[in-house]
């Protein structure tokens, strides 16, 4: 989680430079409700096609993406990533660190 939170804060400092406060606070306000909707619903995301055990789902209308893995009951976010999509292959790419 650590890392996860590390992210956020990248996330807020990148958005506030390139844009401003309240598109950051946007930004971090979907990141959040889509951690939340992973906590009730921790199926929602899909299984990461690169590594056993970890899932991953986009957050609404911004391009990051939250990878996280079920630990028991738990829904453990191990990073909050900016993404783009292949619209070809569907397939998401992530930029940033690697878990």
């Amino acid at each position: 989680m650590p890392q996860a939170l590390d992210d956020l804060n990248e996330i807020d400092t990148y958005r506030c430079i390139h844009h401003s406060k309240t598109t950051a606070n946007r930004v971090l306000t979907a990141i959040k409700k889509a951690a939340y909707l992973l906590e009730a619903n921790p199926q929602l995301g899909k299984p990461s096609p690169f590594t056993t055990g970890l899932r991953h789902q986009l957050v609404q209308h911004y391009p990051y993406t939250i990878v996280y893995r079920l630990t028991g009951y738990t829904v453990q976010v191990l990073h909050n990533l900016a993404s783009t999509s292949n619209s070809i292959t569907g397939a998401v790419k992530f930029k940033g660190a690697q878990s």
